[in-house]
């Protein structure tokens, strides 16, 4: 069946908002390496006469990784909104008019802010089932209560699959039953080998199937990692020339910051290795976003069925009269319902849309 006209607008829509949004972070990237290449020329030229010229590097290091945090929001938001229109496309009624089984046709009708607002507590819920966050943490919430929260952004190991999650993974990759109720639909590149690697003989299966989402965030983020390392460079090169030059004559030290080159040593190492480690926690949690954007529940295959949900969520809540009274109050429920079956999802849209 083919879309109306007012569909086919709302479809145009969500596409130039994902390339306006994909394209923003390409500009922004570009411009802070643009950025961060002339404060290292500059480091370069000014730290054999201004002391502490090297720790120019910490504003430009701050300034790469909160552009590739932007560039993981952007295509967070890309990928939702080719996910509805890959579940528009899914729930499109056949050229009898027929919509999936138990789906009303009102319900792909809902209003893009409207749907949003749905997606906000449903998704959200689906997604702390699915892994671990720093907001379900007990550690972590023990850190935003004393106003520590600053250390959930630099610790690198968030957003690992819950256990529940992890332990279905594992069940599905040894027991690879293509029936099972639960299973891991939102690892899209692990549905796409587990036929495959199930084989006996894996020569049988060849070139082997694979799921390719694409390299360009993946160059991006690793282009903005490379920048912030060799801006340390000038950093690096001067304590390397404290302890070359350890002994010697005073003229021949690089500027003193405190007058003691024993102490400005010990700062600049300091310094140094603090960056390191921020620069590699915050590049290992980045990567692992890029995982989820990419392969996981925020890839569009994923959010697709997630907005299966949300909207099936949505008009639950909302209930035949349209009341929004207490409308969020029913919507939580819905969303502690469909996380509570997050694994077998595919179950929970069955029996909300028949119920």
């Amino acid at each position: 069946m083919i879309r109306d006209a007012a569909e086919e607008g709302f479809v145009r829509q969500l596409r130039a908002e994902a390339e306006a949004v994909k394209g923003c972070f390409a500009t922004y990237s570009h411009q802070a390496v643009a950025f961060s290449g002339a404060v290292l020329a500059v480091m370069f030229g000014a730290m054999e006469r201004i002391p502490l010229a090297v720790l120019a590097a910490i504003p430009a290091i701050a300034f790469l990784m909160t552009v590739a945090r932007i560039g993981v929001f952007k295509y967070s938001t890309a990928n939702r909104n080719y996910g509805y229109e890959l579940h528009l496309a899914r729930t499109l009624p056949d050229r009898g008019g027929e919509c999936l089984p138990g789906w009303n046709q009102e319900w792909r009708e809902v209003r893009w802010e409207e749907a949003l607002r749905a997606w906000r507590v449903v998704q959200v819920a689906i997604f702390r089932k699915v892994y671990r966050t720093p907001q379900t943490g007990a550690k972590s919430r023990w850190l935003e209560e004393r106003s520590l929260g600053w250390i959930n952004s630099l610790w690198p190991w968030h957003y690992d699959f819950a256990s529940e999650a992890e332990n279905m993974i594992g069940e599905f990759r040894h027991a690879q039953r293509p029936g099972a109720r639960a299973y891991p639909w939102f690892l899209p590149e692990e549905l796409t080998r587990a036929r495959q690697n199930a084989l006996p003989n894996r020569e049988a299966d060849r070139p082997p199937s694979m799921y390719h989402a694409g390299t360009y965030l993946k160059s991006m983020l690793g282009l903005l990692v490379i920048m912030q390392l060799l801006m340390l460079i000038p950093l690096l090169l001067t304590i390397l020339r404290f302890w070359s030059l350890r002994g010697a004559q005073p003229d021949r030290l690089p500027p003193l910051a405190f007058g003691n080159p024993w102490t400005d040593l010990l700062l600049y190492t300091v310094v140094l290795v603090i960056l390191v480690g921020v620069i590699w926690s915050r590049a290992l949690r980045m990567k692992r976003r890029r995982q989820i954007l990419e392969n996981e529940l925020l890839s569009i295959h994923s959010c697709a069925i997630t907005w299966q949900a949300v909207v099936t969520a949505h008009f639950r809540a909302l209930g035949g009269e349209r009341d929004y009274r207490h409308y969020t109050e029913r919507l939580t429920q819905e969303a502690k319902s469909v996380a509570n079956s997050a694994f077998e999802i595919h179950d929970w849209l069955a029996d909300r849309r028949n119920a």
